[in-house]
């Protein structure tokens, strides 16, 4: 089964204002936690995860990882 895979610059955004709206919550501060997003369906394409210990407020796309299981290491 073919899936969509989602842009990753629009979901590296995403995922920024996630974590900055979780910190607005107070459900997390400064550097606490991970969020991570699947970058379609197929497990195969991976998914991106936010860096530890960056502020959610200094973070910016280029400063998510891309985890990709078929070739077993991180693309940064």
């Amino acid at each position: 089964m073919k899936t969509r895979r989602l842009d990753s610059l629009a979901l590296s955004r995403d995922v920024i204002a996630t974590c900055r709206q979780l910190g607005a919550l107070g459900l997390n501060q400064g550097t606490s936690g991970n969020v991570s997003v699947r970058l379609s369906a197929d497990p195969a394409d991976g998914f991106l995860l936010t860096p530890t210990s960056l502020d959610y407020a200094a973070m910016r796309p280029a400063d998510l990882v891309h985890i990709a299981p078929e070739i077993g290491r991180a693309h940064v």
